[in-house]
């Protein structure tokens, strides 16, 4: 079975994360395909990324985590990832159902529109691994949502509905009346009949707004000691027993 899907339609490309009996979990090698898809050729003007029922991703595939500051190497793969969904020559619209978790909501925030369905719901579990999240992919996220967003996101813990996800900005789209997909190729249709040049003239320019950067060294050298530590080892076997993801 192909881990991705991948599914082209006059003018759009749908991608779809596909390894449902993991929820879609993130593996090194699923990044890579991923990053790979969304190179396209001229004649795809917009893309649907989704994930094959019933997830969209529950994150990090637990059983590639080594527990230790290795597990870096993962943060890489999906900071690539994200620089290809951003950069991508065509705008990519996100369909989600089901569990969004970690570093797939990274994924889904880096696309440019996000549509979900009334099963849709996101989370963060840093915390729960005894972890700082990836430094860079929290600035990321700072630039994109309100404050208040990420306290529920990394500091609570909570666990984010499709509603509470529109309203806190985190997605953009409910599909009320149709299924998250539908709604996303709808979209995707409709954006791929734009003017070429203004539409991605447009993107660069939000992508330039969000720009502020700042020293994170500090942050990430708190990081790797976390990543190594004793009680980051319990609780990632602890978690990888239960689901195996993140």
């Amino acid at each position: 079975m192909n881990i991705l899907q991948i599914h082209d339609r006059t003018g759009v490309r749908e991608v779809m994360l596909n390894r449902p009996s993991r929820r879609n979990a993130l593996t090194l090698e699923l990044l890579s395909a991923l990053s790979d898809a969304l190179s396209t050729p001229d004649t795809v003007r917009a893309l649907v990324l989704t994930g094959a029922p019933p997830a969209f991703s529950a994150g990090a595939d637990l059983s590639e985590l080594t527990g230790t500051a290795a597990d870096v190497e993962f943060d890489d793969a999906v900071e690539r990832t994200v620089r290809c969904i951003r950069s991508s020559p065509a705008p990519v619209v996100a369909a989600i159902d089901g569990p969004c978790i970690g570093a797939a909501l990274e994924l889904a925030l880096a696309c440019d529109v996000t549509v979900v369905g009334s099963n849709a719901f996101f989370e963060f579990p840093p915390l729960k691994l005894g972890i700082l999240y990836n430094p860079a992919a929290i600035q990321r996220m700072h630039r994109r949502l309100p404050r208040a967003t990420l306290a529920r996101l990394l500091l609570a813990g909570d666990r984010l509905n499709a509603s509470e996800a529109v309203a806190s900005g985190v997605a953009t789209h409910f599909a009320s009346e149709l299924s998250a997909l539908e709604l996303a190729h709808d979209i995707a249709e409709r954006m791929a009949h734009f003017d070429h040049t203004a539409l991605n003239s447009t993107r660069r320019l939000l992508r330039e707004l969000d720009a502020e950067e700042r020293d994170l060294s500090a942050y990430t050298e708190t990081r790797t000691t976390l990543l190594n530590s004793p009680l980051r080892r319990e609780k990632l076997a602890r978690r990888r027993g239960s689901n195996g993801t993140a």
